[in-house]
């Protein structure tokens, strides 16, 4: 059974010298389950408490809680004992920090190991849910993307740039798989946050139910993602009105307007460091929170005391995935040149790109079915570019979903 780190020093207080016995206890961190007391330390194991039982009113707590000690409650497979309450339960009580053992994580190998371990196991789901569900509207919006590109010529020969050749119907074809392709791909990755979440706390997910988790979620993640848009604007308007009164300010004392344009541009990127850490979790708590839970509120609670280790933590998982981004898009670049046509290429100065020999900027006019991939070319940017996404959310997710996991982040 693994102890959570650092749980047997902090948060505790000693009351007294004995300590309670090993057994279930109501978690000090979340109400609404059980959490594994070993006689030493808290464990990582949990359980939901069974259905509510009358309790003596003369039994107390052995953590010091008003409300008596729970019912007993039957273990997960392979997991400790029920609860069996002292006859004589000493006083004691946990205090202070957000979850057990401090920040609650484990050490950095303890979260970004089985975080990467565990995508091999579930390759198949996470392929289903992030690549082929999505691709059911990219590739062919994709398809007629590059036939109404081929169709498009342009011409630069008089003071007016001329276009020809635009193709209504496939424009909006695109447009409207392109949205579906938007949908497909917000359930899918709703879908995985749940099936990674559960994958993390030891379950054996299927494809059909993260699915429609994901299904019946989307509504709630397309209100809360307009939540978002409208408190972007906002700030993006008190910005505005802070720049302009840095220009009015800068017609009085030019000095003073630099430094408070360089303290506010400090503050601003503070403000936004500190901002992505506190609701970075929002996305896993639109799909696997309770129904009805605030995911800005519960990101910010989840977050609150340790900040400091979920920065770091998050930093390093930002520069795995980037990693993992850079090594993909040097694949993507290898397959899109090919797309490009014989009569294209890159001039000696590694700029400028050559249309038969010729830069293209300085020519009167342009057949885009000359430039453009075409459908083919389209689609197979589309498919490869859309595997390198799925790889990369694949590592996101099941870092963000075991943080939240082990850091007792609420959930169905």
């Amino acid at each position: 059974m693994n102890r959570l780190p650092g749980s047997g020093v902090l948060p505790i207080v000693w009351l007294a010298m004995s300590t309670p016995a090993a057994g279930w206890y109501p978690d000090p961190y979340d109400d609404r389950r059980l959490r594994y007391w070993d006689g030493a330390a808290w464990t990582e194991s949990v359980t939901d408490p069974p259905p509510a039982a009358p309790t003596s009113p003369a039994a107390g707590d052995p953590f010091g809680r008003p409300g008596g000690p729970p019912p007993a409650a039957g273990p997960s497979a392979a997991g400790p004992p029920p609860y069996q309450p002292s006859s004589t339960p000493p006083v004691f009580a946990p205090t202070g920090g957000p979850s057990p053992g401090g920040h609650g994580y484990g050490d950095l190998g303890e979260w970004l190991n089985p975080s990467l371990s565990i995508l091999p196991r579930h390759a198949g789901p996470l392929a289903v849910l992030l690549f082929v569900l999505p691709a059911v509207g990219l590739l062919p919006a994709a398809i007629l993307a590059g036939s109404a590109l081929e169709r498009l010529s342009i011409d630069a020969r008089s003071d007016r740039i001329e276009v020809s050749g635009f193709d209504l119907g496939l424009t909006v074809g695109a447009a409207a798989l392109g949205l579906l392709a938007a949908l497909l791909g917000a359930v899918g990755w709703l879908g995985a946050n749940h099936h990674l979440h559960a994958a993390h706390a030891g379950g054996d997910p299927e494809l059909g139910s993260s699915l429609g988790v994901g299904l019946r979620r989307l509504p709630r993640a397309i209100g809360w993602g307009l939540v978002a848009v409208v408190a972007g604007l906002l700030v993006v308007i008190a910005f505005g009105v802070l720049v302009a009164l840095l220009v009015v300010l800068a017609d009085s004392s030019p000095a003073l307007s630099v430094l408070t344009g360089l303290l506010a541009v400090l503050l601003a990127g503070v403000a936004a460091v500190w901002l992505w850490v506190r609701l970075n979790f929002v996305g896993v708590a639109v799909a696997v929170a309770p129904s009805g839970t605030n995911p800005f509120g519960a990101s910010w609670r989840f977050t609150a005391g340790r900040w400091w280790s979920t920065f770091g933590r998050l930093l390093l998982l930002a520069i795995l995935v980037a990693g993992v981004g850079f090594v993909l898009n040097l694949v993507t670049q290898a397959v899109a040149v090919p797309q490009l046509g014989d009569n294209l290429s890159v001039a000696p100065n590694g700029e400028d790109l050559l249309l038969d020999g010729v830069p293209i900027q300085d020519l009167d006019s342009i057949d885009l079915a000359d430039v453009a991939p075409g459908a083919g070319g389209f689609l197979l940017l589309a498919a490869v570019g859309l595997a390198g996404q799925a790889v990369q959310q694949c590592v996101s997710i099941s870092g963000l979903t075991a943080l939240y996991r082990r850091g007792g982040g609420p959930a169905d």
